[in-house]
């Protein structure tokens, strides 16, 4: 990575044990960069940094579950298959579990998808899923889901 690159990167991330990321996200919750007039997702940036180049086929897990995390520690080059597998197994919630950012899931806390799948309640309030918030800025709407990563960063370290 350049200084400049490095400099602008730096500025836009809270450490933690996680690194997670507090500049621009996309609509999944992870974090982009630009970079040479090009958009990135910040994990991948801090991954090819870290350990080089993504080879083809491809794509970067997080270990820690927690989307917008940049830690090249928490990240790991793996495919396709295998991070959809992981993360079907992370998705399986049951009460008395403790979801990926720390939430204890009771009784009523559980999602069930149409697919099987369980979330936690929690969660899926603060990725503002209901809608209720689209006249919000981006700003404003993304402002307690990563302060919910902050606070999962902060318990996980």
């Amino acid at each position: 990575m350049t200084t400049e690159l490095t400099a602008a990167f730096q500025a836009k991330v809270r450490a933690s044990d996680c690194l997670v990321w507090i500049g621009a996200t996309n609509n999944q919750g992870y974090g982009v960069i630009v970079v040479e007039g090009k958009h990135h997702l910040a994990h991948r940036v801090a991954f090819a940094a870290e350990f080089g180049p993504i080879a083809d086929g491809y794509v970067i897990d997080h270990l820690c579950r927690v989307r917008n995390c940049v830690n090249p520690m928490h990240l790991e080059a793996v495919t396709t298959a295998e991070n959809n597998r992981r993360g079907r197994r992370a998705r399986g919630l049951a009460v008395g579990d403790t979801c990926n950012n720390g939430h204890v899931i009771g009784e009523g806390d559980l999602y069930e998808r149409s697919s099987g799948a369980t979330e936690c309640q929690h969660c899926r309030r603060s990725c503002n899923h209901s809608g209720k918030d689209r006249k919000r800025s981006t700003t404003q709407r993304r402002a307690p889901r990563v302060l919910d990563d902050l606070e999962a960063a902060a318990r996980a370290g």
